[in-house]
Formats: structure tokens, sequence, C-alpha cells
């Protein structure tokens, strides 16, 4: 089985670069941080872009992904940070939501507070 996974919402771009080297380091997979620390716009897009394309398979980001940003094969996302904002939080889980045949999405929230769990609860049929 292969996943595109979203470490979504670290706590800031020096912890999406720390889980990108952290990950690196324990994983023979293309991974990749996208931050605003990415100076380069040219970079920053040539990460999403192979993320995109399943070239990189992980991706790691601090508010990078919340809005915009469509890709169906993500079937998989961490949370790393509390989001207090419904809105935020489900536009951060709209990433895995994106509709493809045969999809199963993965969702593990390690800071979760009790209204994150009762949103995703209300999706389970």
């Amino acid at each position: 089985m292969s996943y595109l996974l979203v470490v979504e919402e670290c706590r800031l771009d020096e912890h999406a670069e720390r889980m990108e080297k952290l990950l690196k380091s324990n994983f023979e997979i293309p991974v990749w941080s996208l931050t605003t620390r990415v100076k380069d716009s040219r970079e920053r897009a040539r990460r999403l872009r192979e993320f995109r394309t399943g070239k990189c398979k992980i991706i790691t980001c601090y508010d990078m992904l919340n809005e915009g940003v469509d890709v169906p094969d993500v079937d998989y996302i961490v949370f790393l940070r509390v989001t207090h904002s419904r809105v935020y939080f489900l536009q951060q889980l709209g990433r895995g939501l994106r509709y493809k045949e045969g999809k199963t999405l993965m969702v593990q929230d390690f800071v979760a507070d009790i209204r994150r769990i009762k949103t995703v609860k209300s999706f389970q049929m």
C-alpha cells in the first residue's frame, strides 16, 4: 500500500522542517517540508508539484495547505498541533476528503481536543 501523507499543522515552520528531517532520516521515501521559510516560490511550487504527482510521498507543513490545494490522492493526514478554529480544522482535514475511487482516509490526531474528535466522528457512517 502506498500513502500520500500530509503531516498537517505543525506548530511552526521550524517544526515542519524538523519533522521533514526526522522522517527523511527514518524512511527511505521522498519527504518535503512546505513552509514560508522556503523563500523561492518556484521551489515551493516544485515541492507541491512533486507531492501532487506522487514523486514526494510525505509533505510536512505549517499553515500552507489550508485553502486552494486539491490532491485527491492524499489518504493519510497527521495532525501535530491543536487547531481551535473549526474552519481551519475542516480545511486541513479537507486535504484528505477529496474524492478518489476506492480511497480510504486515515487521520491521526496526536493533539486532539474534544471538539475535533466530535467533528471527525460526525463523518462516520
